[in-house]
């Protein structure tokens, strides 16, 4: 039997799409929702099995898809990409970006044929529970933010994620070129309390930073790595969220390369709830 194609969505649909946007990770599934309910959302369904949506913000667009079945039929392919021609014709100077469910390779294929450039690939993950009680620090001391130990801050980051950074585009040394918006940033999370760093000493040997009940950032300064303190700043950024701040869940982000963090985050406890692979439009070939 034929595959169906895809159709425009109803309203009492929407749940069925943030439902296959949930697999690419929870922002998709929440950003879609927002955009539902304000009017700047679209969304094309495929009896369930798949969809593809774009969502309207002032400042950028974003589309998404997420298909049980890799490949979706030729059928659907070739609406797909009808509907991102379309998505690309009214972008109005709009930077374009494009999330796919992370086992969607054909979509992703699709994408680079069509100029986009692979941003980040990998899975998000969840912990809904951990014991409670104190986090053994193992001779470290917390802090939160430091004005004056920002240049540490920028180099633990910097040496933390250039292996990974490296391997994406190619570059080193991220944090430090934005360091100016890295700054402000630092200063915004300490004004809530949402960053603390972890010392040995005179030795700054890990931080981390949240957003809402996401870990956004968590880095162990490489000479420290594999050493058991990885382990101990995850846990009680984990336990900050469960325990302190009283979410049902922790969330955190690890590209699929990144199998040392990989390994680390499933040890302690979490589990995968998205696979995601994160697109930016960089030309015109529609």
């Amino acid at each position: 039997m034929p595959a169906k194609p895809l159709r425009a969505i109803i309203d009492h649909e929407a749940s069925q799409v943030e439902c296959l946007l949930g697999s690419i990770h929870r922002t998709a599934a929440r950003l879609f929702a927002e955009g539902w309910a304000a009017g700047i959302a679209q969304a094309w369904i495929q009896a369930g099995a798949g969809v593809f949506a774009a969502v309207y913000q002032d400042d950028y667009v974003v589309c998404y898809g997420a298909f049980r079945q890799d490949p979706p039929s030729s059928q659907v392919m070739a609406q797909i990409d009808r509907l991102l021609t379309r998505v690309l014709a009214n972008c109005e100077g709009r930077p374009v970006f494009y999330n796919v469910r992370g086992d969607n390779l054909a979509l992703i294929q699709h994408l680079r044929s069509r100029g986009f450039k692979g941003d980040a690939y990998g899975y998000e993950l969840v912990c809904h529970a951990l014991p409670p009680g104190p986090v053994h620090l193992c001779g470290l001391e917390m802090r939160g933010y430091e004005f004056q130990y920002f240049d540490a801050y920028i180099h633990l980051l910097d040496q933390a994620f250039n292996p990974l950074v490296e391997q994406a585009s190619g570059s080193r040394d991220y944090f430090w070129h934005e360091k100016e918006q890295v700054q402000a940033h630092l200063a915004r999370l300490s004004e809530k309390g949402d960053f603390v760093s972890f010392w040995k000493g005179h030795n700054l040997v890990g931080l981390y930073y949240l957003k809402a009940d996401l870990i956004d950032i968590l880095a162990v300064h490489p000479d420290y790595q594999q050493r058991g303190y990885g382990g101990v700043i995850l846990q009680h950024a984990a336990q900050r969220l469960l325990h302190q701040r009283h979410f049902p869940a922790a969330y955190l982000f690890v590209e699929a390369g990144n199998e040392r963090a990989w390994n680390l985050y499933l040890r302690r406890g979490f589990e995968i709830s998205g696979f995601y692979a994160e697109n930016t439009f960089v030309g015109i070939t529609c």
